[in-house]
């Protein structure tokens, strides 16, 4: 019988059964109390520790997997950075321009602009100097330039600023194509030049003096070639379109036209 049977006794008999049946469960009770000694003591305190123990385990992992969230989402903003790279550089590798201006073209180009204000009348050699050398020797008395100087290519930026009246329909590759040719021209010639009169065949040494025929005294110094240089060694004339495309080089100052006499033309290299 329960709390509320025994309040709610109405006879003795009642209340009588009620507290019989509260010292039932307190025999029970008692009974239970001293069932197993101390042994299941000891057992429920080794459960409790183990239950300690993986409460702790618990807490660290999920320290770690947090640690893990964060470098995961630290990883996916790696991954995006690095595939807005790769496409990049897809990108450049699908539109590389066959021909890439050279390094001192370059630096040429994003020079920045010198500062005029400062400058005094009087000049001294030192700013007068040329930045760039040519090494001269001698072969049989007379002076070959032996620097390497190359026509530059003229970029697709330079090639825009070209007015339309001048470029026509000419494209930007056919621009630098010539100046392939130009340059190939140009190695050719100074190569046989500077090759010494014993190395020389007969045939050869008619063309030397041929190609010495050329200089004057505004070549003096510099590299050039002309019309029949760029037939003989790349199988090409100065017709309408090429005459076009020398003139773009002009105008993008990429080369530079001494005349004369007569009808020849040289097209020097600008240093």
């Amino acid at each position: 019988m329960s709390e509320r049977m025994v309040s709610e006794a109405r006879t003795v008999e009642e209340l009588q059964d009620a507290f019989n049946n509260k010292f039932d469960s307190l025999d029970v009770c008692m009974g239970l109390l001293g069932l197993g000694g101390q042994e299941p003591l000891d057992h429920m305190q080794d459960i409790r520790q183990q239950l300690h123990s993986i409460r702790r385990d618990i807490e660290y992992f999920r320290s770690e997997v947090e640690k893990g969230k964060s470098y995961l989402e630290q990883a996916k903003q790696e991954l995006s950075l690095l595939s807005a790279l790769n496409a990049r550089l897809n990108h450049i590798r699908d539109n590389l321009p066959a021909r890439l201006p050279s390094v001192l073209q370059h630096q040429q180009l994003h020079r920045p602009k010198p500062d005029l204000s400062n400058i005094g009348i009087t000049n001294t050699a030192a700013n007068t100097a040329a930045s760039i050398c040519i090494q001269q020797e001698s072969c049989s008395g007379k002076d070959v330039v032996k620097a390497s100087a190359r026509f530059q290519y003229i970029t697709i930026d330079e090639f825009e600023e070209v007015p339309k009246y001048i470029r026509g329909r000419l494209q930007y590759e056919q621009v630098n194509k010539v100046v392939d040719d130009l340059n190939k021209a140009l190695a050719t010639k100074y190569s046989l030049m500077r090759k010494p009169r014993s190395k020389l065949s007969l045939v050869d040494m008619k063309l030397v003096n041929v190609l010495r025929s050329q200089n004057n005294a505004d070549t003096k110094g510099r590299m050039f070639v002309c019309g029949e240089d760029l037939k003989r060694w790349c199988d090409i004339k100065v017709d309408t379109s090429t005459r076009t495309v020398l003139t773009i080089l002009r105008t993008a100052k990429k080369c530079q036209e001494i005349r004369g006499p007569g009808s020849m033309i040289r097209y020097t290299v600008l240093v």
